[in-house]
């Protein structure tokens, strides 16, 4: 099914206008893939060919100089009389459908017309990749941003780059982590229409991932293979928080500890870097056998939660979709809980106030754990004696992964 826009043009608008984004460099058209192809607004296309060839004796000769020009792109099939026409008229008579023309030819024409590519992004419909991909209307410039590097550890972690043929995707069965998700790309990338599968899988257009994939040189995104790229490494710190956090929503758990999970060692251990740069001090990785393999464990010292969080909320100012998502609101406890007034409540207090609040209406274990800021385990504890008194039962919800518990009368 197909997702409506989540934000309106007008929002990518005054987003670039905001003064902050002046200190991230600008991404254009000829960054991205020469293999692009790019669809113009027709009255503007036909003045552009018609200047390149005009340049020319015979449009034999304009094809010879793109033909001549195309060696340096690696690009192999030639350009002919007909399919400089295509560009020109912008009809195929067997397919009635309008031609693309490829980024390096638009970028070696340009240059023959002394026209620079700004002009070119401002009549630009849409880019696309080789082949079926979708096109999408990029809305350039667009920023190297710590909310674009975020996207490449959303790939990192449950996304997948797709090869030649196949789509890249990312998969998130929280809706509020794949809204998230789906509004990074809109932020970065224009008010295009998301395509969300199954009602956990984002598809990324080809056009993005290939853009991603080379500009960021992330290199093999399979989970057992990928590596943060130098590139990336090299960042500063807000950048490297972004992905941290995506990370984290991704492959991360937050509760009585700060876990960062993976099956590629290798992958954690650039994430452990990363969180050291950051001044979160992590304990070592640790192995552990399970069904599906060896998995690799680390965790960030909740004595860093209050300036984990801190460093959220501020990066959160300026790009509201970097943050933790839906795993924020466990950070925030994690801090409450540090910050309360009391250390340890006297013996049989925490019970009573328990049967209390289950006096008033049924509450479920997370809703129990925020009115009294304690963790699970505690929780579990007094849950388990109050069961064995037969003081409380618990309610089993068909929907729900969070038990109920109501007071027996």
């Amino acid at each position: 099914m197909r997702s409506p826009a989540l934000y309106s043009q007008s929002d990518y608008k005054s987003l670039k206008k905001e003064s902050y984004m002046n200190q991230y460099k600008e991404i254009h058209l000829v960054d991205f893939s020469k293999n692009t192809t790019i669809m113009l607004k027709d009255r503007f296309r036909k003045r552009f060919i018609q200047n390149f060839i005009d340049s020319f004796d015979s449009w034999k000769e304009a094809t010879n100089y793109l033909n001549d020009k195309r060696a340096k792109y690696n690009i192999h099939p030639k350009v002919g009389v007909g399919l400089l026409s295509h560009w020109f008229y912008g009809i195929e008579k067997t397919s009635k459908k309008t031609r693309r023309i490829p980024l390096w030819a638009i970028i070696e024409i340009s240059s023959k017309n002394k026209q620079t590519l700004k002009e070119v992004e401002k009549n630009l419909v849409d880019c696309s990749s080789t082949g079926r991909g979708t096109p999408v209307k990029i809305d350039f410039p667009i920023y190297l941003t710590p909310e674009l590097v975020s996207i490449a550890f959303h790939l990192y972690g449950d996304g997948h780059l797709g090869g030649k043929g196949k789509q890249s995707h990312y998969r998130q069965v929280n809706k509020q982590g794949l809204n998230n998700f789906a509004q990074k790309l809109q932020n970065c990338f224009g008010n295009f229409k998301i395509k969300i599968s199954e009602d956990s899988k984002v598809a990324i257009p080809k056009v993005i991932s290939v853009f991603l994939d080379e500009y960021l040189e992330l290199g093999d995104c399979h989970w057992d293979k990928s590596r943060i790229s130098r590139k990336i490494e090299l960042m500063s710190n807000d950048f490297l928080l972004a992905g941290l956090n995506a990370f984290i929503v991704d492959e991360g758990h937050i509760g009585e500890t700060i876990e960062i999970y993976s099956g590629n060692k290798n992958l954690l251990k650039d994430i452990r870097k990363i969180t050291n740069k950051l001044k979160y001090s992590t304990c070592n990785i640790s192995e552990k056998q399970e069904k599906t393999g060896k998995m690799y464990r680390v965790r960030i010292s909740l004595k860093n939660a209050q300036k984990f969080l801190n460093d959220c909320k501020k990066l959160e100012t300026k790009f509201s979709t970097c943050g933790l998502a839906h795993k924020e609101h466990l950070l925030k406890e994690i801090v409450e809980r540090q910050n309360r007034k009391w250390k340890r409540r006297a013996y049989g207090i925490t019970q009573e106030m328990i049967l209390d609040l289950l006096s008033n209406q049924n509450l479920n274990s997370l809703e129990l754990r925020n009115k009294l800021q304690i963790c699970g385990s505690t929780l579990r504890e007094h849950l388990a004696k109050l069961e064995a008194q037969s003081k409380i039962q618990k309610i089993r919800p068909e929907k729900s992964c969070c038990l109920i518990w109501s007071k027996v009368e």
